[in-house]
């Protein structure tokens, strides 16, 4: 509700409102959270994760993490993407974007991001942690959205969605 086009579809008539949100308020993205905040009020109740656990209302859980080192070329796109945005957040401007402020701010630290959720060596780790063991049942495993370099090299061959490598393996 806080993109600009869905918020001004909201009905503005709507006398008593109530939104549920995990995340009312977007890093590095004050409009949103203007419009967030300027439709349904502020926040008037936290719920959090430490609380949901202790009540029992959410399955108890182990979260497993396992460091990946970035490829090379990885690496110096984060580093170039990371040092882009310590000048915008710093006030100043980025020549490779057109727009400027947070929207230019958020997409910068959008593809950063998504450059860790889809680092290549991800998959390679995966697969040395399933050889050992085989996952336990009603395990999740949360997958980058984008696409990974294949390390096979061949005319069909080049990128594939992480979800799709990662069933593969499973």
């Amino acid at each position: 509700h806080g993109a600009e086009a869905l918020n001004a579809s909201l009905p503005d008539g709507a006398r008593i409102r109530l939104g549920l949100s995990a995340t009312p308020k977007h890093y590095f993205d004050t409009e949103r959270t203007t419009r967030i905040c300027r439709y349904y009020g502020g926040v008037v109740f936290e719920y959090g994760l430490a609380d949901a656990l202790a009540d029992g209302v959410l399955a108890p859980y182990e979260y497993h993490v396992h460091l990946v080192e970035l490829t090379d070329e990885e690496a110096e796109e984060y580093a170039e993407l990371s040092s882009r945005i310590g000048r915008m957040a710093a006030g100043g401007a980025d020549d490779d974007i057109e727009e400027s402020g947070d929207a230019a701010l958020q997409m910068l630290l959008f593809r950063r991001a998504r450059l860790l959720g889809n680092a290549r060596n991800k998959i390679a780790v995966l697969g040395r942690l399933l050889k050992d063991k085989p996952p336990e049942p009603f395990s999740l495993f949360y997958c980058g959205d984008g696409t990974t370099e294949l390390d096979t090299v061949g005319p069909d061959d080049s990128d594939e969605r992480q979800v799709d490598q990662v069933s593969r393996l499973l």
